[in-house]
């Protein structure tokens, strides 16, 4: 996983609350040494992001750094 790259939730999400958004895409904004920021794709609020564990996500589209 790499800044720029397009990722979905794992299947199933390590979180209950996270299956409501299974069926988005999210685009990695910043990585941490476990984690990660992401944001939604298609989301009308663009300054919403999510503050996860990068092993929640699989790469979907890798065209990141």
């Amino acid at each position: 996983m790499k800044v720029g790259d397009t990722v979905k939730l794992v299947n199933p999400p390590p979180c209950e609350w996270m299956e409501f958004y299974s069926d988005r895409t999210f685009l990695v904004e910043d990585l941490f040494e476990e984690g990660c920021r992401v944001r939604m794709l298609g989301d009308t609020k663009a300054e919403r992001h999510w503050f996860v564990k990068k092993d929640s996500f699989e790469v979907i589209y890798g065209d990141g750094e």
